[in-house]
Parts: C-alpha cells; sequence; structure tokens
C-alpha cells in the first residue's frame, strides 16, 4: 500500500516509504512493482468497441420494449385498418431509434475526452534506475522511480520533489489555472493536491529542473482518476425511460 502523506515526508522517510533510494530503482524491483501496478498509462478503447456499444444501446431493455410496442400498434392496424396506429407504431420506432443514438454519442463523447487526456502524458522520460539516467516509454514507470524534470517537460506520473532549482509547474489540466506555481522539495502540511512539492502527471515545467520521486501511475494519478471518472459518467434516464419503468413496476 503507497503512503498517501508523501508531502508530509522529508527525504529520508520518503525514500524508505517508497522503498526506493537516490540512486533509483533496480531493474528486478521494477518487474516486480510492474506487476502490481501494471503500466503507466490510460487504457484506450478496445477497437471496434463503438460497435458493441451501440449494439448495447439498440438492444437494451426500453428499446427493445419501444420495439414490441410498434409491432403491436402495426398488428392493430392490421386487424383496423384507418385507427392510425400505424403511424403511432412508426412514432415509436423513431423514440427508439433517437434514445440510442443519443446515449450513443454521449458515450462516445467521454471515450474522445479520454484520448484527449492521453495526449497530455509525454513519450518519454528521464529515469534513474541503478545510479543510471535512461530515456524511457512513459509507461514503463513504476512507484518508487526517480525522475528527472527539467524546461518544458510534460510531467509523466504523480510525484513527490526531492530536488528543486527555480521549478515554476503549470497545473493547468488539472486545475483550469493558468497561473504557474513556484516548486519546492521541503516536506509541507496540507492538503496533498495543493502541496508545492507534488507534481501531476499531465502537467508541464515552465522553467528551472528538479529530481522527483513517483507515487502514483497510470490510473492511480490524478489525470487517470479524472479520465476514469469520463468513462463511468453514466446518462440519467430520461422522463419517458423513468415513466416507463414505473408503469412496469407497478
Amino acid at each position: 500500500m503507497l503512503p498517501t502523506n508523501v508531502h508530509e515526508l522529508n527525504r529520508a522517510d520518503l525514500f524508505a516509504a517508497l522503498r526506493s533510494r537516490d540512486q533509483g530503482l533496480t531493474d528486478p524491483e521494477v518487474g516486480l512493482r510492474r506487476e502490481t501496478y501494471g503500466l503507466n498509462r490510460l487504457e484506450r478503447s478496445a477497437r471496434r468497441r463503438w460497435i458493441k456499444s451501440l449494439a448495447k444501446h439498440f438492444l437494451n431493455f426500453f428499446s427493445i420494449l419501444l420495439i414490441f410496442a410498434a409491432i403491436a400498434c402495426w398488428i392493430a392496424e392490421r386487424l383496423q385498418p384507418g385507427e392510425g396506429m400505424s403511424l403511432l407504431g412508426w412514432a415509436l420506432c423513431a423514440v427508439s431509434l433517437l434514445n440510442s443514438i443519443f446515449a450513443f454519442v454521449q458515450e462516445m463523447r467521454a471515450e474522445r475526452a479520454m484520448e484527449e487526456l492521453r495526449k497530455f502524458l509525454p513519450q518519454l522520460v528521464q529515469v534513474r534506475r541503478e545510479g543510471l539516467v535512461r530515456d524511457l516509454p512513459t509507461e514503463q514507470l513504476v512507484p518508487g522511480d526517480v525522475i528527472l524534470l527539467s524546461e518544458g517537460t510534460r510531467i509523466p506520473a504523480d510525484a513527490r520533489l526531492v530536488h528543486v532549482e527555480e521549478m515554476l509547474v503549470s497545473n493547468a489540466p488539472l486545475t483550469g489555472e493558468s497561473r504557474s506555481q513556484a516548486m519546492t522539495h521541503a516536506a509541507v502540511k496540507g492538503e496533498l493536491r495543493e502541496s508545492a512539492n507534488i507534481v501531476f502527471a499531465g502537467c508541464s515545467v515552465l522553467r528551472g529542473h528538479g529530481t522527483a520521486v513517483v507515487y502514483a501511475t497510470g490510473h492511480q494519478t490524478e489525470l487517470g482518476k479524472i479520465a476514469k471518472l469520463s468513462r463511468e459518467v453514466h446518462r440519467p434516464a430520461s422522463p419517458l425511460e423513468r415513466e416507463t419503468q414505473r408503469m412496469i413496476s407497478i
């Protein structure tokens, strides 16, 4: 279990809590942690998932109920022509179609939001492992990795700073604020998300450079939590759906 108070720890306690060291992790340690925490990335949607999603919305209970009601209307029209039941049947089909398309569009918007968030993560990052600095793909980071940050780079994971030189960071992707924040490596009290010794995935270094220890990767980062929420947003039932469900339950 990773600590949640990394911003309050001094340098020695921080490395102890994350089971790391200034020279960085060893390759065996990285392998074990990758098995535990997975890759440092925001998962892509499966290809052709949109087909299943569209089918799901057309085959849900409410849509099927409307289709059966439309079929009943067409049968009634055949039995008693001129009663307008055929028009009602087509209207019910239109309602089912529009409801399914609307739900599908909402879900696809959430998927696109996920893709946009993925763009905030860099492709490569400088990592210190076994005392050597390496340029590695961002997705290979694990908690405890020591990363080097410099001006113009995007931050690859949530990390606690242990060394800073005139460092300014923009947290605009998370907070929406354009104002930069001066960073420090000293332990601070208060909320982790507001701490000046914490850098977050997707944000960028505007000036200076520093060294940090990763404490959260992938969907455990603040950016990852936002991405997860965007995928889990559920469209509320429409008034017609609620009324139909109420009538069925009676």
